[in-house]
């Protein structure tokens, strides 16, 4: 039985990342339907089941690597601009660290005590944190 299943599925494209993602999203409309019980809902449903497996059982396999390719760039596209994001607040967050430490040398000094925290050592706790 297993060799049979094996034989099958010889040169058929079987699972991606996008596969994965039409999944996820027909398993969320199928928990979002138990509620609603709503006819459009269901053929959206039975829709996105009949792509999953004629993708998984496509024997083109240039064409699926595209097609997974393409959601691959736009969820790394995705993903980088959240980092870029996330970079751009630590760094705003480091400068005004590193201007507040530079205004308390400036009133420790006045005061006569000796603070030394320089911009590198705020480098390396940034290096840590991310």
């Amino acid at each position: 039985m297993n060799n049979k299943i094996r034989n099958f599925m010889y040169g058929r494209y079987g699972i991606d990342d996008l596969y994965k993602l039409l999944l996820i999203i027909c398993f969320i409309l199928l928990v979002i339907n138990m509620f609603l019980n709503n006819n459009i809902i269901r053929i959206i449903e039975l829709l996105l089941i009949f792509i999953i497996l004629y993708r998984s059982l496509s024997k083109n396999i240039s064409r699926r690597k595209k097609e997974n390719d393409k959601y691959l760039n736009i969820k790394n596209r995705i993903i980088k601009s959240f980092n870029y994001n996330k970079k751009c607040f630590v760094n705003v967050d480091k400068n005004v660290l590193y201007d507040n430490i530079k205004n308390i040398n400036e009133v420790t000094y006045l005061i006569g005590a000796k603070v030394s925290i320089n911009k590198d050592e705020l480098k390396l706790e940034e290096k840590d944190v991310l």
